[in-house]
């Protein structure tokens, strides 16, 4: 440690992946101090230049503040790119709920903010391709950061052979991965919605990193299983809590074909907000029923309100009507007598 790159000075190795290494790094210049992530390729992933490039375009590119923030790039002395980010001091998703106990409704908090940075990037025409907890840090102030763009896949260019090489974590991949196909908005839904089953029951839906391809692909032909049935004991969220509506939006975020998915982040968020509101939500589209029992339940208590009025009008109205109806044979019964009375005459000749 403490060499030097570009305006950076190495501390400490983060982390090593396939075609990098992350460094943290401290810039001391210009009166301030600055600590980033410095992200440096490997010497022996040369073939990987052209791919580094283009994440630090990527980045380049990006302002969102669920998104690691590119802060500096350059080439180091030994000719390799580097790229300098922010440095992020959190924990990845999974692990920050476990270690902060944290219950449905923070979990889904963390969850809409994923889902408002993967939306961000698709807006920029970017499929991440490789969404998975390790990449995506908490903050201490609760705050998403979404990592690692180095396998990210242009949409505005059909067909390229440079971004749809078969890079990726196989229990978060969609199934058009495997089958080396062409990404697009729906290949991220399908790893948000195993990100979200693993928030919901602290496990991946699939355990595929072991697998052969052809196993991998029998698996993954079938339905996700559903995250109340996965759910056990220990599970952060109870499975009666997940059964339902909960479990049929991850169901429908990892449908094997891509145009059965959500086709965006925005609508995989915007569904876990009706479920939040009580709203029916749309991966039951169709079910007259479903809306009604929703309806009733998003509006119980106008409704029981509504229905305590009703009967008491009811019951004042059935008391009023038992009234007249006694008065009506009262009246009919004096009449009856009086014609069964022997008539007095009111003369003397009678």
């Amino acid at each position: 440690m403490g060499a030097e790159i570009g305006s950076f000075a190495i501390v400490a190795l983060v982390g090593r992946g396939g075609q990098g290494e992350v460094y943290r790094a401290e810039r001391r210049e210009g009166g301030f101090d600055q600590v980033v992530a410095l992200k440096l390729l490997r010497p022996e992933a040369a073939e990987q230049f052209t791919r580094f490039e283009y994440e630090r375009q990527i980045l380049a590119d990006f302002e969102h503040p669920g998104i690691a923030r590119l802060v500096d790039g350059g080439t180091a002395p030994d000719g390799r790119p580097y790229l300098a980010m922010e440095f992020v001091d959190g924990a990845p998703i999974t692990r920050h709920c476990a270690e902060a106990g944290l219950m449905l409704a923070a979990r889904l908090d963390l969850f809409d903010q994923i889902c408002d940075a993967v939306a961000y990037a698709h807006r920029n025409l970017i499929v991440h391709r490789d969404l998975k907890p390790s990449n995506v840090l908490v903050t201490a102030d609760g705050r998403v950061k979404l990592l690692d763009f180095g396998v990210a896949h242009t949409l505005e260019t059909a067909g390229q052979t440079l971004m749809t090489q078969a890079i990726f974590t196989p229990d978060y991949a969609a199934p058009e991965q495997f089958e080396g196909r062409n990404p697009t908005t729906a290949t991220d839904v399908y790893a948000l919605g195993a990100i979200l089953f693993e928030l919901l029951t602290a496990r991946p839906p699939w355990q595929l990193a072991e697998s052969a391809f052809a196993g991998a692909m029998r698996v993954m032909r079938d339905a996700p299983p559903l995250p109340s049935r996965t759910a056990r004991d220990d599970a952060p969220v109870p499975p009666e809590r997940l059964r339902g509506d909960l479990d049929i939006i991850v169901q429908k975020a990892m449908r094997y074909e891509p145009q059965e998915r959500y086709q965006s982040a925005s609508e995989l968020a915007d569904d876990i907000g009706r479920y939040r509101k009580l709203e029916p939500i749309t991966a039951r589209k169709g079910d007259r029923l479903y809306r009604v029992r929703r309806f009733l339940r998003r509006n119980r208590l106008p409704l029981m309100a509504a229905g305590l009025l009703l009967t008491v009008l009811g019951a004042g109205i059935v008391g009023v009507v038992l009234q007249m109806r006694r008065t009506e044979i009262a009246r009919l019964g004096a009449s009856a007598e009086n014609e069964r009375a022997p008539r007095r005459c009111a003369t003397a000749s009678c």
